[in-house]
C-alpha cells in the first residue's frame, strides 16, 4: 500500500546506517561487473561504486545502475516532486577525459515512465575532500513535476567517453521540489 508524504517528507537517503534499500540495478554497455557496496567512511556513510569505464572510452554511454528496492514493495508517493539532489564523490586522478552523467528513471504503478532524465554532472564545480584524493560536487537534477505512485526507481552513473577507473561514492540522495 502506498503512503502519502508531504513536501517536507519527500524521500531521502543519507546512508548513515546502511545502503537504505539501494543495491545494484545492473549495467548497460559496460564490460565486467562493478562492485557496489556500503561505505561508512565517506560522508556519514555512502554507496560505493567500484567501476571501470576505461574499456568504453570510445562510447557515448556506459551505465552502472543503482536500484531502490524499497519502492518495489511500497510505492513512493510523489506529489509535485520535480528534483533529485545527491552528493557525488570521485577521484580526478582516475580519469583524463570525458564527463559523467546522472540518469534518473522512474515508473509508476500504472507502468508508465514518469521520469527519464540524464544531465551532465559538473565535475569542474567539485571541491576537494579533506584528507582524501576525492572531490565532491552537489548535483541537482531537475525534471518535470511528478505526481504518481512510483514502483520502479533507478539511479545511474553514466560514463560518456570517460576513462574513469576506481571508486565513486554517492551520498545524500533526496527527492524534492524546486523553489
Amino acid at each position: 500500500m502506498a503512503t502519502s508524504v508531504s513536501a517536507a517528507e519527500l524521500p531521502s537517503w543519507d546512508f548513515s546506517k546502511d545502503a537504505g534499500g539501494w543495491a545494484s540495478g545492473g549495467v548497460w554497455n559496460y564490460d565486467g561487473a562493478p562492485t557496489i557496496s556500503y561505505d561508512e567512511k565517506i560522508g556519514d556513510g555512502s554507496i560505493k561504486l567500484d567501476v571501470d569505464f576505461h574499456k568504453k572510452i570510445k562510447e557515448s554511454w556506459s551505465e552502472v545502475k543503482l536500484h531502490n528496492s524499497a519502492s518495489d514493495s511500497s510505492p513512493l508517493v510523489l506529489d509535485g516532486c520535480d528534483m533529485l539532489t545527491f552528493d557525488f564523490y570521485f577521484n580526478p586522478n582516475n580519469m583524463t577525459n570525458g564527463p559523467f552523467k546522472a540518469k534518473i528513471y522512474m515508473k509508476s504503478d500504472a507502468n508508465v515512465e514518469v521520469v527519464n532524465v540524464c544531465p551532465d554532472i559538473n565535475v569542474l564545480a567539485a571541491s576537494p575532500v579533506e584528507g582524501t584524493n576525492l572531490k565532491k560536487v552537489k548535483v541537482s537534477v531537475p525534471f518535470q513535476a511528478v505526481t504518481a505512485n512510483v514502483v520502479y526507481f533507478d539511479f545511474s552513473v553514466v560514463s560518456s567517453y570517460t576513462n574513469y577507473k576506481g571508486e565513486i561514492y554517492v551520498d545524500n540522495i533526496a527527492l524534492g521540489k524546486r523553489g
